[in-house]
C-alpha cells in the first residue's frame, strides 16, 4: 500500500477497511485485521481508530465466535466509548449488544435496549419479525413492560443496563468468565489512557 509505509493510522485504516471486507466471508481472518488495526491505533494513541477496529472485532466476535468472549468483548468497548465520550460509536454498540442478547436468547434485555434506541431516535438491529418472536417468548405484558422499561432509559441508563446484563453474562453458571487474550487478542488488553 503505497504511502502508508510506516505511517501507524493509516496502517490501521487499512486493515480496518480489509477487515470489513472479510467480515462476513472469513470472520477469523476479518478477526485478525481488526486486531491489528486495534494495535497499531493505541500504538499512536489514536483513540478513535482504536475504539472503531476494537467495535468492530467485538461484533464480529459476538457473531462468530462463543457468545461468553462476545459477552467480554462488547463489554470492554462499552468502557472505551464511555471514557472517550463518543455517543455516536457508543449507540452504535448498543445495537451490537442487542445482537447479542438475541444470540443468547435474553429476549426481555433486547427488548429494553431496543426501546431505549428507539426513543433516542437511534434504528435498532430488531425488525418486525424479531421484534414478535420476542414478543411472543415474553407474552404481552412482559413484552409491553419491557418497552416501557426501556423507552424510558436515557443513553447513560442504557449504557448502564448493557453494561450490567454483559457483566452478568459472564458472571452466570455454566458461562465462563471473561474469555482469555488467546481467544479475544487486543479486546482484553488495556486500552490507551485518555
Amino acid at each position: 500500500m503505497a504511502g502508508t509505509t510506516g505511517n501507524p493510522t493509516a496502517l490501521s485504516m487499512a486493515r480496518y477497511a480489509l477487515g470489513l471486507v472479510l467480515k462476513k466471508s472469513d470472520p477469523e481472518r476479518a478477526l485478525a485485521q481488526f486486531d491489528e488495526a486495534a494495535e497499531l491505533a493505541a500504538s499512536v494513541r489514536n483513540f478513535w481508530w482504536y475504539g472503531i477496529a476494537l467495535m468492530e472485532a467485538a461484533a464480529t466476535r459476538a457473531v462468530h465466535a462463543d457468545p461468553a468472549t462476545g459477552v467480554a468483548a462488547l463489554a470492554v468497548v462499552l468502557d472505551h466509548w464511555d471514557r472517550v465520550g463518543d455517543w455516536t460509536q457508543q449507540w452504535l454498540n448498543l445495537r451490537y449488544v442487542v445482537r447479542l442478547l438475541v444470540r443468547v436468547g435474553a429476549d426481555e434485555d433486547a427488548v429494553v435496549l431496543h426501546h431505549a434506541l428507539v426513543a433516542a431516535g437511534k434504528p435498532s438491529p430488531l425488525d418486525a419479525r424479531r421484534l414478535d418472536h420476542a414478543a411472543a417468548a415474553l407474552g404481552d405484558e412482559g413484552f409491553a413492560a419491557a418497552a416501557r422499561r426501556g423507552s424510558a432509559l436515557t443513553g447513560s441508563g442504557a449504557v448502564a443496563l448493557a453494561r450490567a446484563r454483559l457483566a452478568a453474562r459472564c458472571r452466570s453458571p455454566g458461562r465462563p468468565g471473561r474469555a482469555s487474550s488467546s481467544v479475544v487478542g487486543v479486546v482484553t488488553s488495556a486500552p490507551p489512557s485518555s
